[in-house]
């Protein structure tokens, strides 16, 4: 398999990083157009397009071993990082390997995985990519971040604490998702912090909440977790790119009583977000010390939560009031 005919070929600058996708079938095509055809849209803004580039190239094989027992359904995708520069995906009867150094990324897909286009881009299309991009200055922070009249901010939590049901109240409220689960700081040539409005994800217990998703059902994700997945690519053209200079962070967290906001100084907020990179801090380097200054300089906010999501909108809409008075 190592000179297998690619004829399609396309260049995507994903989050502002030149990405070049190559495969040898129009069905991988059209799910990396799925994932990231809207960042064609960046051509309008060439300033924020860098210079870096990447490869991502995904092959579908037919291996015998594998195509004898086609029953068997693919496996859950597991996640391996024998260094600090490769990392290497793999489920039944596919693989893929990232080598951050080399700045490219090759996967050998079955065609049972080509046909489930929804597990092919959440577990390879998108995971190789994102790996590629964000080690080139655009440091992860695991937060939904949302924009309205010149604010944005970035929701931070862990994995269930309310994060995406909260940004998902936020959009029904007039603010625009500019990316559900990730926020990514850029350093050079200028700090900028960058979004992917492409879907939110939201818990299987969503239509108690929000009445108009009751008719969705929850799908697995490459992670293992189920999630109803709400697609939002349309955020990009009521936005423009989801690019920002200048972001609060509100960190959040489950509360006993009222939801509330109260006030995080720069140190408390770096190191907080510190703690959530530890698991990927080797990935990165000395990125993170390099990004979180600037994002924490000014402190940032606590949002303590209630089990509705309504309750704590408010206080968002309070506090962008206050920050636009204050810049």
């Amino acid at each position: 398999m190592r000179n297998v005919q690619l004829d399609h070929v396309v260049e995507l600058p994903v989050l502002g990083v030149r990405v070049t996708f190559r495969t040898n079938r129009t069905a991988i095509l059209d799910a990396i157009d799925e994932s990231y055809g809207m960042w064609r849209e960046l051509a309008g803004w060439p300033s924020l397009i860098g210079t870096d580039r990447v490869t991502v190239t995904i092959i579908e094989h037919e291996d015998p071993a594998f195509t004898a027992n086609a029953a068997q359904a693919d496996s859950e995708f597991r996640f391996r990082m024998p260094d600090r520069e490769r990392v290497i995906t793999h489920s039944r009867g596919s693989v893929g390997i990232v080598d951050t150094r080399r700045g490219d990324a090759i996967a050998y897909v079955t065609p049972r995985l080509v046909a489930d286009r929804e597990r092919l881009r959440r577990g390879i299309i998108e995971g190789m990519t994102l790996t590629l991009a964000t080690v080139h200055d655009r440091l992860p922070i695991h937060g939904a971040m949302i924009a309205r009249d010149g604010v944005a901010l970035v929701l931070s939590a862990p994995s269930g604490v309310g994060k995406s049901t909260l940004a998902y109240q936020a959009s029904r409220d007039g603010w625009t998702l500019l990316g559900d689960d990730a926020m990514y700081v850029q350093t050079t040539p200028a700090v900028r912090y960058w979004g992917i409005p492409r879907h939110v994800l939201l818990s299987a217990d969503a239509p108690s909440i929000f009445a108009e998703v009751s008719d969705r059902s929850a799908t697995a994700q490459a992670s293992g977790k189920s999630k109803i997945a709400i697609d939002r690519t349309h955020d990009w053209g009521k936005f423009g790119p989801p690019c920002v200079e200048d972001v609060a962070v509100v960190l959040l967290t489950r509360g006993v009583g009222a939801a509330a906001i109260d006030p995080v100084p720069p140190a408390a907020l770096q190191a907080a977000l510190l703690k959530e990179l530890a698991q990927v801090s080797d990935l990165y380097g000395d990125l993170p010390g390099r990004a979180l200054p600037s994002l924490c300089a000014r402190g940032g906010w606590r949002l303590s939560l209630t089990s509705r999501p309504g309750d704590a909108a408010p206080l968002l809409d309070q506090l962008a009031a206050t920050l636009r008075r204050t810049r």
